[in-house]
């Protein structure tokens, strides 16, 4: 059996994998000024649907449908888009051709778990907490809305917002792209001041894509095709087209759309673990990532760049990936992390990376080296909380009532992904070509022959015997171990 150090020796096929989890000096310099709270207020009512414009892109059909005209409403779409991508009520997605992004989805409803009634106490707790900051929102919409569009990018239809179109409306994608560029005279004026600031607060310079005016849309989206990592990579943003529409629209108001643009962005962090692996390794190679052509297009004077590409020697070019600032965001990178190292993250991921990994090395990626891998990122995302600690409230800080939750509840997902860690490793030994699982008192073997739909039966039925135990459902046991933590319940 492998050792946890060992599983930290991460395989490029793994990396290349791990990366689908499921990430303007000059021009900051005046417009990226940290503002107060209050600097953009919630208005009472919605906007009206004279005039709006939907976009007739694929992504935008149930906007169009339902048009919303306030943050509640979008709210309700959100759900609806859960609802609809989904695996059936038969729960049979294993031979789906849709079969990754319909998991997808159902890692959102992982995370919409808190939603749930029977965690009514930690959400009023998590609602308390962020109205530290946010003391007239809808916090509740907010974060639903903010968790749904984060991963929309794993859907092929929204995945098609970052490459060249050409049987779609393009102006959704335009939108997307000269906005996160920050363009002068392009974009969402409103949406773009309010990225600039939440950036500048964050303390990062830049913006998300490449601001040369010169460099055309077209020319970025070209990288989109050729590299199929950079989708992977960045799959955040094309949920991020929604709620500039949405504000484009007036169906939400600045302050919602600056905290879903906060939960969203970076959330695939922090850059620790396969993370940090997948972001200084497998994306600067030429041959595997998005190589160096790729980066300094795509990334010149973005809050990715590493460094100034001039100041690099060799023929890598890299890229950093930051940490989002915001409470609400940061609460969402737990409940992501969380998924991600159980058993609602592990089957979605099997499917991702079924085409090209062999069957017993993805039991051993999936079951030793993605728990180890998220523990990492946990415990560096815990340094970065505290990092952020303030006496009073600001843009980019957190006062120590918002530290404190945090920690708790990063510290309960750590100790249940330990719990599932230590079943593992009395229950699973995976060797270089083969997997022997005890499920319930029986073995379960596999070799790297077994076709992957008849390996992923084992690998499911363990991690359901394993939440049969004590250690309970992933969010259950960890929503109970931070209600405790944070003294919502008796012990």
């Amino acid at each position: 059996m492998r050792s946890v150090r060992e599983s930290r020796n991460f395989s490029r096929t793994a990396l290349v994998a791990l990366c689908t989890l499921a990430g303007v000096a000059v021009a900051c310099a005046s417009a990226c000024k940290p503002r107060t709270f209050n600097s953009h207020k919630v208005a009472s009512a919605g906007a009206s649907s004279v005039g709006r414009n939907w976009y007739k892109h694929p992504t935008s059909e149930m906007y169009s449908v339902k048009n919303p005209r306030n943050i509640e409403a979008a709210a309700g779409v959100a759900d609806a888009f859960i609802a609809k991508h989904s695996p059936d009520a038969s729960g049979k997605v294993d031979d789906a051709p849709d079969a990754a992004e319909r998991l997808s989805t159902a890692h959102q409803s992982d995370l919409l778990k808190i939603f749930n009634p029977e965690y009514a106490a930690l959400l009023a707790h998590i609602e308390k907490t962020a109205k530290v900051t946010l003391p007239d929102a809808n916090v509740r919409a907010i974060l639903k809305c903010g968790i749904v569009d984060t991963d929309k990018g794993k859907l092929n239809t929204y995945k098609s917002l970052l490459k060249s179109q050409t049987d779609v409306d393009p102006g959704k994608s335009d939108l997307l792209f000269d906005t996160l560029r920050g363009i002068p005279g392009r974009g969402n004026e409103t949406a773009k001041s309010i990225i600039s600031e939440y950036l500048a607060s964050s303390k990062l310079q830049g913006w998300i894509l490449n601001p040369n005016k010169n460099i055309t849309n077209d020319e970025l989206r070209g990288w989109f095709d050729k590299k199929p990592i950079l989708a992977n990579w960045m799959h955040e943003l094309p949920g991020i087209a929604d709620s500039i529409v949405l504000l484009q629209n007036g169906a939400i108001q600045p302050v919602e759309f600056r905290e879903m643009l906060a939960i969203s962005l970076f959330h695939n962090g922090p850059n620790a673990g396969y993370w940090n692996k997948v972001t200084d390794v497998f994306l600067p190679d030429d041959a595997f990532g998005a190589g160096s052509n790729a980066i300094q297009s795509l990334f010149t004077d973005t809050v990715y760049e590493k460094e100034k590409f001039a100041q690099q020697s060799g023929p890598k070019k890299k890229v950093s990936y930051p940490a989002p600032t915001t409470y609400l965001s940061l609460f969402h990178v737990v409940l992501d992390r969380l998924s991600q190292g159980t058993k609602g993250g592990v089957h979605k991921i099997w499917h991702e990376i079924k085409p090209f990994t062999k069957p017993a090395k993805m039991a051993d990626e999936l079951l030793v080296v993605n728990q180890a891998a998220t523990l990492e990122q946990l415990k560096a995302l815990k340094a970065h909380v505290e990092g952020l600690r303030s006496d009073t409230a600001a843009p980019g800080r957190l006062v120590a009532p918002q530290v404190e939750s945090l920690v708790a509840i990063i510290d309960a997902a750590s100790t249940r992904i330990e719990k599932l860690q230590a079943y593992l490793a009395l229950n699973a030994k995976i060797e270089p070509g083969k997997a022997s699982l005890k499920v319930n008192g029986k073995d379960m073997n596999f070799t790297d022959t077994t076709p992957a739909s008849e390996a992923l039966p084992a690998v499911l039925a363990l991690l359901e015997a394993e939440e049969s135990t004590s250690n309970g459902e992933a969010f259950a046991g960890a929503f109970e171990i931070a209600s405790r933590q944070l003294g919502l319940v008796r012990n």
